[in-house]
């Protein structure tokens, strides 16, 4: 049983690095990088800083293995990710909802120099998020909210589990839960029109849509960066119902190709990711993304 799962690791992992656009070049210094982190990391149990791009730093435990990806993928969630980057300007405001410990608030606040609201509901990772800010000197950049949202004001319960990026809302009660006070995202967000928001919370994104919908109607609002799988089944929601919903707003689906910096419409069917990048006009967001920062790898590679 354990040699099957070392083995599906090992495959898990390698996946990813073959199919990094990055790292797939240099596949056995991804390789280093991730047993080093894996050694201090998960057998010796250390919390590190690493040097990430653009001069940010990370800090890193065993229980941020998602986030994690950045130290030996260079950049996790690739093509968002320098979406994010190239679309956003400082006189921005982006809303990272599901902020988890700060890869997408780093991005914005960090490289495109733009305002974030981050919202996360863990609270130990609510604590590690403001870290990763504090260490990089964002605290003007940024707003914190450590609640819930959902389609109601209220309280919602959260099953917290060792992967803080894998932590959901549940209708259980389970040992090892906790329970958190909830708002919508149309209360939270009163008077603030932003730009961009992104959303990864673990399934439950059909009820913060619908928490967000006199916001998802402005005009200001142009991208909407949404995780969509199969985990909205907790919920009795099909990923076709968010979907739709999206799109009933006047969003259309698309993926971004970093290298060119330009866009390309997909069909929900043959998308490639799980991540999903919602616009609602197209050639704005095709001349912004020209004109945004670049993200710098090290000395010789930048995008």
């Amino acid at each position: 049983m354990l040699i099957k799962k070392l083995i599906i690791t090992i495959l898990n992992i390698n996946g990813k690095i073959i199919g990094h656009p990055i790292v797939s070049k240099n596949r056995y210094s991804a390789w280093f990088n991730y047993l080093i982190l894996y050694i201090k990391a998960k057998i010796l149990g250390l919390r590190s800083i690493y040097c990430w791009i653009n001069k940010l730093k990370i800090i890193i435990d065993i229980e941020d293995w998602y986030f994690a990806r950045n130290v030996y993928l260079k950049i996790n969630e690739f093509n968002e990710s320098c979406f994010t980057v190239h679309f956003l300007k400082e006189k921005d405001i982006f809303v990272d909802i599901g902020a988890n410990v700060g890869h997408y608030t780093l991005l914005a606040s960090g490289i495109s120099g733009c305002r974030t609201i981050a919202i996360e509901p863990i609270p130990l990772t609510f604590k590690k998020l403001k870290q990763n800010i504090s260490l990089n000197n964002l605290n003007s950049k940024t707003t914190l909210y450590n609640i819930g949202l959902g389609s109601t004001e209220g309280k919602l319960f959260f099953n917290v589990v060792e992967n803080n990026a894998l932590s959901h809302v549940s209708s259980e009660n389970y040992s090892d839960g906790i329970e958190i006070p909830s708002t919508t995202l149309s209360s939270l967000l009163v008077k603030i029109k932003p730009k961009m928001l992104k959303i990864d919370v673990e399934g439950y994104e059909y009820e913060v849509l619908k928490g967000a919908n006199n916001l998802l109607r402005e005009p200001s609002l142009e991208v909407l960066i949404i995780e969509i799988n199969e985990h909205g089944t907790r919920y009795g929601v099909s990923e076709e119902v968010t979907m739709r919903y999206i799109e009933s707003f006047g969003f259309k689906p698309f993926a971004y190709l970093p290298f060119k910096r330009t866009l390309k419409a997909i069909t929900i069917p043959n998308r490639k990711s799980e991540n999903i990048i919602y616009l609602k006009n197209e050639n704005a967001v095709r001349m912004q993304l020209l004109k945004g920062q670049k993200i710098i790898i090290n000395s010789r590679l930048w995008i």
